[in-house]
């Protein structure tokens, strides 16, 4: 008898487990795409993943349009910039890259519970298909609405459904891509006919074994593992296993967030923010205090309101570490909404607590201990999250750099680690950058405190030649200036305080 939903897919005999079903979803140049989802006006430009933006540091990653304009991955970003000076580059912290990964996953989840996201390829996804035979009317259905959500998302990929990790990227990579697998064999067969290098091989493997002839993923499974490893080392014995599927291949879940939900439908419309906050504050104290039971605390908070014409408006709120506070979580929800316009009335809400493991103090039924004050500064900084958004809250960081604004960077700042340990120094003085450097009329000799301090340099990018200078104005206070020899122009890059 075969399958009620497809006649292509395997047969399941009594007694017989089912053949396990697996889809690859290949987002290609998937940070690249990440990168234009948030600003769009950078879609169909060279792009490029740098550490820092320092013109010594090296190019992690290059998109397409950049590959075909001459740039190659470590290459340096100054030799980058002199060759296209309208080079999109960008520079992404690890946790920032899982939490791209993850809510790609989230995404993903929509249309099976287990999403596994690949550790040697980008953008590579690999989603189990076992038990959702009732839910689509055949494979390829299911697969087209996960391209569709991807779309609408921004996001263009391929996507194979096939039996295993390795034979399933096979088909999404191929030449001439295979939407669907008939059998494991059909799998095997199409797999070695693909390019090592469509299979996300690092290039100096790639290229090592191009010298021996070896280009296609057949040659190299003619290979013994054992040679693989004295010659080439672990990374090559490794993929040789993966291809041969030698070893237990399980897919590995993403732990999928646990989320604690109430919603609450209104009679009326409500327009009224204190209203609607000693609302939400009925919602959170029922979820807070089945959390407590269980020893767990909150992580993340998301609400959404369901207007009167139909529209529904959502919202999340990180924290910096795990609470159960409700006076602080319904501090930051207060501070959100007030930032919130709100056109048409609220008739349903809806709150979701993301649980993590709760901190012991947190636990205590009385503090016998002295709150640090490293625990009230992270709380004022997701104060200042809730109301300003989640990219309001940055540090500094020094980095090498030849002009004195780019001498450091701003990365965000998740909390505070540890307890600042300042030094004891006399005559402190805070020296302010501007965003941009602000225009000034040329300052007459008698005002100019201190320089010039001589800065020349840029022939990477474009070349300069400053000279700084300390000034006074008629009211007393100090600027940061510069002379622009080459235009002849006077700025104020900042002020001394």
């Amino acid at each position: 008898m075969s399958s009620k939903t497809n006649a292509t897919d395997p047969v399941t005999k009594p007694g017989k487990q089912p053949i396990r079903r697996m889809a690859c979803i290949d987002i290609p140049e998937f940070l690249f795409q990440w990168m234009v989802v948030q600003q769009p006006d950078w879609a169909r430009q060279p792009m490029a993943l740098v550490k820092d933006e320092r013109p010594t540091a090296l190019l992690q990653e290059v998109n397409g349009r950049a590959l075909e304009l001459g740039l190659r991955r470590g290459m340096r970003f100054g030799e980058a910039l002199s060759q296209i000076p309208y080079l999109r580059a960008r520079s992404l912290s690890t946790a920032l890259k899982e939490q791209i990964i993850r809510e790609m996953a989230e995404k993903l989840r929509a249309f099976s519970p287990q999403v596994e996201a690949c550790s040697h390829n980008s953008g590579v996804f690999y989603v189990a298909l076992n038990g959702l035979e009732q839910l689509y009317p055949c494979w390829l259905r299911w697969r087209e609405q996960v391209l569709q959500a991807l779309a609408e998302s921004g996001y263009a990929a391929r996507c194979a459904i096939g039996f295993s990790h390795f034979g399933s990227l096979a088909a999404a990579r191929h030449e001439q891509p295979v939407p669907l697998l008939e059998s494991p064999q059909q799998e095997d067969e199409l797999a070695r006919e693909v390019a090592l290098w469509r299979l996300g091989v690092p290039i100096h493997l790639s290229n090592s074994l191009s010298m021996l002839g070896v280009t296609r993923l057949g040659d190299f499974l003619k290979l013994t593992s054992e040679s693989l490893l004295e010659r080439f080392g672990r990374e090559a014995y490794e993929l040789h296993r993966r291809a041969k599927k030698d070893h237990w291949d399980p897919l590995q879940n993403l732990a999928e967030p646990v989320v604690w939900e109430a919603t609450l439908g209104l009679d009326y419309a409500e327009t009224d923010r204190t209203r609607l906050l000693l609302l939400c504050e009925k919602l959170l104290h029922g979820l807070l205090l089945q959390l407590s039971r269980r020893r767990r605390a909150v992580q993340r908070l998301h609400f959404a309101f369901q207007l009167q014409n139909g529209d529904t408006t959502r919202h999340s709120l990180g924290l910096s570490e795990p609470c159960l506070d409700q006076k602080r979580l319904l501090d930051l929800l207060n501070l959100r909404l007030e930032s919130t316009p709100l056109h048409q009335g609220v008739t349903d809400l809806e709150l979701q607590l993301e649980e993590a493991e709760s901190p012991p103090e947190q636990l205590e039924l009385f503090d016998e201990t002295s709150r640090r004050e490293i625990q009230a500064a992270n709380r004022a900084l997701d104060r200042v999250r809730a109301e300003l958004g989640p990219g309001s809250v940055v540090r500094a960081c020094l980095q090498e750099g030849h002009l004195p604004a780019a001498s450091f960077r701003w990365e965000p700042l998740e909390k505070l680690q540890g307890r600042p340990s300042p030094q004891k120094i006399s005559n402190i003085l805070l020296r302010r950058f501007y965003a941009v450097p602000q225009p000034l009329a040329a300052p007459k000799p008698e005002l100019q405190l201190d320089g010039p301090y001589k800065i020349s340099g840029g022939w990477w990018n474009r070349e300069i030649e400053r000279d700084y200078y300390y000034l006074l104005s008629p009211q007393g206070e100090i600027h940061w200036a510069f002379h622009d020899q080459r235009r002849q122009l006077w700025f104020r890059e900042g002020m001394v305080d």
